[in-house]
């Protein structure tokens, strides 16, 4: 979060309290959020690997991103897909 804040130019607390407000969550939550929704429409418009789209959206470890992705959708990623 401390690049994020960096690069908007404010503290972090000052960020956070502008997310909350504007969004209704944390700046954290927010570019998870962001990152799902392109890991959606990744998964519904091509045929790449899980772990490459893990990585397109910013995770290292494709566990991670299948547990998260689940976490916030209710669906593997595989499963996602198949429901196209």
């Amino acid at each position: 979060m401390h690049e994020l804040a960096e690069t908007a130019t404010m503290s972090i607390e000052h960020l956070r309290r502008l997310c909350a407000k504007e969004l209704g969550r944390s700046p954290g939550k927010h570019v998870t959020s962001l990152r799902i929704q392109r890991a959606c429409h990744l998964l519904s418009t091509t045929d790449a690997k899980i772990s490459t789209i893990a990585k397109a959206v910013g995770y290292e470890s494709p566990f991670t991103f299948a547990t998260t992705f689940r976490q916030w959708t209710g669906l593997q990623p595989s499963a996602h897909r198949n429901q196209r």
